[in-house]
């Protein structure tokens, strides 16, 4: 496997990557997640060097996951069994905790209902941490 992986990395590679620039709006975002830094770009570059691996790798380890957009795809394109993803801000990895553990309805219609106000912001801080 290890063979693979600075596959990725040739100067040919690299070289050709650089020529290729992608249309992150070609992507389908399916991260719920969108901020700068993050790994759109590299999403087609991903998809073709997993294709091109002889045999499906079982589990995707993702470090630095943020929006999981590597993962994402490499289990919504049927490219890996799972993933593993690895991210250090608390906030995000609890983003992640509540999506993966079922409580991803919940916080969606969290978000679409809560009301735009300083007041709303300093209120639902000022509450108890819920977990589910």
């Amino acid at each position: 496997m290890r063979a693979h992986q600075t596959e990725l990395f040739t100067t040919e590679k690299i070289s050709v990557a650089r020529q290729e620039l992608v249309n992150i709006a070609s992507v389908p975002h399916r991260s719920p997640f969108r901020y700068p830094g993050g790994k759109t770009w590299f999403v087609p570059m991903f998809r073709h060097w997993l294709q091109s691996i002889d045999v499906k790798p079982r589990v995707l380890v993702e470090p630095f996951a943020g929006g999981g957009i590597i993962s994402l795809t490499a289990i919504f394109e049927n490219l890996v069994d799972h993933a593993v993803l690895i991210e250090l801000d608390e906030d995000v990895a609890a983003v992640w905790h509540v999506v993966v553990n079922g409580g991803s309805e919940f916080l969606a219609k969290r978000i679409q209902t809560f009301p735009i106000s300083i007041e709303a912001v300093h209120e639902a801080l000022d509450r108890p941490i819920v977990t589910l």
